[in-house]
Formats: C-alpha cells, structure tokens, sequence
C-alpha cells in the first residue's frame, strides 16, 4: 500500500484553516486575468512610415483646400487605456469615428473645438483667429466643414496604408460627446499618434487613435519595416551617402623629392641657386590623399599651371 501523501497532522491544520478562517485560506487572492496591461514597444515602425507619409500628403492637400501656407507634422506615438483617452477630450470636440474594413473595431480622428474654428476660419478667408465656444454643439455648417476635413484625412490616410495591409476607411458618424470616444472596453490600450498643425501663427494639434484589438491581426507588420520598404529606404541611404561623400573636400599633396641641408648651406641660398633632391626627373612620384598614398604618377604642367599625371594606383 502506497505511503500516505498527507500526515494526520497536516489534516488536522488544514481542517482548522478551514473552519476558522486561518492563513491558508485568507492568503488566497482574486486573480482578474483581463486587468493586466499589454507590452507596446516605444517604436511601431511601420506605422510610423504610413503616418509621416500620410502627414505628407495630407498637409498638401489641406493647405490647397485652404490655400495657405502650413505645416502638418507627425510626433511621436503613445499609448493610454481608453478610460484614460475618453478623460482627457475636452468637452466640445468632434469625435470622428472610422471603420477599417476588413479590421474589426473601429478608429477615432479628434479635433477639438480650436482646431475646428482655426480651420474654419482660415477656410473662409479669416485671419485665423480662433473663436472657440465653451459649450452647446457645433452648427450644421461646422459639422459639414468637419466632415470634408476628416474625409480628406481618410482618403490620404488610406493611401498611406495600401502598400503594407489594403484597408477601405470610412466615416462611420461623428460625435461631440467624449463618452461616445469608447470604442473598446476602459482598459483597453489605445494607440495615440498626434500630429501638430501650425497654420498663420498657431498651433494645434488633431489625434488619430488606433485600438490595439483592431490593430492586432497585422500586428507583425506594424511593428517592422516591411521587406520592400526595406529595400527602398537602404538603397536611398546609400545614394545619399555616396551623394555626399561625392561632395566631400580632400587634400591632396605630392612630394618632389628631398634634400639634407646644413643650416649653414639653407641662410647661404640665393635666388637662382639649385638644389639637388634625392629623386630624378623619370621617377615616378606618390599622390597622397589626405596623407595616404593612393596614386602614383610623373609631375607635369597643363595650361601654365603645374599638374600631376596619374600613372597607376596604390591598393592597400
């Protein structure tokens, strides 16, 4: 018969916690596996690329829609917990939700009252003034204006994305409540990437919100540079080094021979005097490169100003 697993003992202590509540059983603590956060790295590369080229394109096409001058840059990344995002919209803003079809969920473009009255106000001829209202809701003219400034994002966006996952955005509705901003559940992580507006001496700044469980399918290609884009941004570095390497100022220098001289012989000189080096007119003499010998060659002149033929080079 096999040994007993559990002493009489050890029984009798586990019978005892039981029933009165003792330290084996007060030491068991809830587990809430849905609590915990995800690991997002500091750098989504890929995601990075389809923004900057999206702010590219973008800042073009609204600064023709509007015709003025203006900048529309990419900063970095962050990511907060929905809960967190929805609390920090300020009360009138326009809350634009986007479908990404065929990803499930859905994304979020903020602009917030600011940024709409500066757009609108340029829009219309203003000097860009900004004349924000503190409450209510915007008009029906603001939120048409609004619609055709998110649907030229959409549209700049999408093109941005074809080349690493084809995806069909799509204004859904637009709200002006923050609460209607939670799109996934409150501990949910969300994807901030904010870009900065600078038009006619302000600034401000409109948010594109990516829920991770939408993102999560192409999760892979979002984090790393994808082979072409690779290839293509390799061969750009070296065309631009070898561009400005091209362009770089070396020294060069060649030595016609030397001479031992005594110090009384170097103060006794005069004009018309020679002296003798150590090499002869055939020899061949070494071009140095910034104090490297890479040539060599036979000194000459060309077009009245002395020259330096090269006859072959050194490989070291």
């Amino acid at each position: 018969m096999a040994d007993k697993v559990v002493s009489q003992e050890e029984m009798d202590t586990l019978l005892k916690d039981s029933e009165g509540g003792g330290s084996a059983v007060s030491a068991i603590r809830g587990y809430d596996l849905t609590s915990q956060k995800r690991v997002i790295p500091n750098r989504i590369l890929t995601l990075e690329m389809i923004c900057e080229q999206f702010a590219r394109s973008f800042q073009s096409a609204l600064g023709s829609t509007l015709m003025k001058e203006l900048e529309f840059t990419m900063r970095p990344t962050t990511t907060v917990e929905c809960a967190d995002l929805v609390s920090k919209i300020p009360l009138l803003s326009s809350i634009n939700v986007i479908g990404l079809d065929p990803l499930k969920g859905s994304a979020l473009i903020l602009l917030d009252a600011k940024t709409i009255y500066l757009l609108l106000d340029n829009f219309f001829g203003g000097s860009g003034r900004i004349h924000a209202k503190d409450g209510g809701d915007f008009t029906p003219v603001e939120q048409r204006f609004v619609h055709k400034i998110v649907n030229l994002m959409i549209a700049h966006l999408q093109k941005a994305w074809q080349p690493v996952h084809p995806i069909t955005l799509s204004l859904l509705r637009s709200e002006s409540n923050p609460k209607m901003a939670m799109v996934v559940p409150p501990k949910e992580i969300v994807i901030v990437v904010p870009f900065t507006l600078r038009l006619g001496g302000a600034e401000q700044q409109i948010s594109l919100c990516l829920p991770y469980p939408t993102v999560e399918p192409i999760w892979d290609k979002l984090c790393a540079l994808y082979q072409g884009q690779e290839k293509d941004t390799m061969q750009e570095w070296q065309e631009s080094l070898r561009t400005q390497v091209d362009d770089c100022l070396a020294g060069v220098t060649t030595d016609l021979g030397f001479a031992n001289l005594t110090v009384g012989e170097i103060t006794a000189l005069k004009l018309g005097d020679v002296v003798m080096l150590d090499k002869v007119q055939s020899d061949e003499l070494e071009l140095h490169v910034e104090g490297i010998v890479k040539f060599k060659g036979r000194p000459g002149s060309h077009r009245g100003n002395m020259s330096f033929q090269v006859t072959s080079a050194v490989s070291k």
